[in-house]
């Protein structure tokens, strides 16, 4: 499947189960029998089939009006980018599975025995990065924050290992991506509070990799941090960030990329998002369809109301209910 992720496909989903409600709707009104029944499911429908048209417009047209711009021209503020995929700090992330990449979420299952003869899967670990990576378009380059994103990400690798199945996507180094997000350049903070932050946020990295922390920190070899060797890595940690500060012109700031402040969609895409466009134009077009089709089935009845039961008589189900 194309431009794939579990994101994307529970919102692919949330458009086929609507489509499915407006069916189930005007099955349950041919089985009424009623013109009261009918107008319930063309009025629910064209409410459903509103608000979807709305939601896949608003997709296509963020998209569509945002032109692509240069990192190193790009201003503040919403902004659409591509480029390559690369470590954030040189050194490529590797995902529990073993593969090296600058994105990863990775799924493990375990097949179990259900009732009767059905078998399911059990879900055991499912596992999403949240490190930045860096995009380079050649002409500058910025962090990319993949945090609520809707990650579009290419096929799913799928492994058996006897009972058990790992579901994994990625996004390699070098690969090209696409984004559609808020652009902000943060400047260099020389304040106090700003340094507080950054300590903290390095102190925050290195507790991710608790190995290297106790190798780095663990003087006495007991293999735990106690409370005076945390002191030691923090003092570290803020010489190196005033180190940094110092060594910093500055101008200099570092952009980033992230998900909207405002309600607007933030994509990651490893294909194309005039590919994505277009599929959201799709949708719209076919909820709009939906919503004439419904209003016109409104008007229809308002006119001939005894058409119901003179033309729409649901003979399937007359042996059923006994009419």
């Amino acid at each position: 499947m194309t431009l794939f992720n579990l994101t994307a496909l529970q919102r692919a989903w949330a458009d086929w189960i609507c489509a499915a409600i407006a069916a189930g709707l005007w099955l349950i009104a041919w089985i009424s029998w009623s013109v009261t029944g009918w107008n319930w499911a063309l009025g629910l429908t064209t409410l459903l089939a509103v608000v979807g048209w709305h939601s896949q417009r608003g997709r296509y047209l963020a998209i569509h009006n945002t032109p692509a711009t240069r990192i190193a021209s790009t201003s503040q503020g919403y902004a659409r980018l591509a480029g390559r995929a690369n470590p954030s700090d040189g050194m490529p992330l590797v995902s529990p599975f073993g593969t090296r990449c600058v994105w990863y979420h990775c799924i493990e299952e375990e097949r179990q025995d259900g009732p009767g003869n059905n078998r399911g899967w059990h879900k055991l670990s499912d596992v999403t990065s949240s490190n930045t990576f860096a995009l380079d378009d050649g002409n500058g380059s910025c962090l990319v924050d993949p945090d609520h994103a809707d990650l579009r990400v290419g096929d799913a690798s799928i492994t058996y290992y006897g009972e058990l199945r790992r579901t994994e996507w990625w996004i390699f180094p070098g690969q090209h991506v696409e984004l559609l997000g808020e652009f902000t350049t943060l400047l260099n903070d020389r304040s106090l509070h700003g340094e507080r932050e950054r300590v903290s946020a390095r102190l925050a990295d290195w507790k991710r990799d608790r190995a290297g922390l106790v190798q780095r920190f663990d003087a006495d070899g007991s293999g735990e941090i106690d409370a005076d060797e945390w002191e030691v890595a923090r003092r570290a940690a803020a010489r190196e960030i005033r180190q940094e500060t110092v060594q910093a012109p500055r101008e200099q700031g570092t952009h980033l990329l992230r998900r909207p402040s405002r309600r607007m969609p933030f994509y990651i895409v490893t294909g194309e998002l005039d590919t994505l466009a277009r599929y959201h134009q799709r949708w719209s077009w076919a909820y709009l369809a939906l919503v004439v089709l419904a209003l016109h089935g409104l008007w229809w009845l308002a006119r001939a109301p005894d058409t119901v039961e003179d033309h729409l008589q649901p003979w399937l189900f007359i042996p059923l209910f006994g009419r």
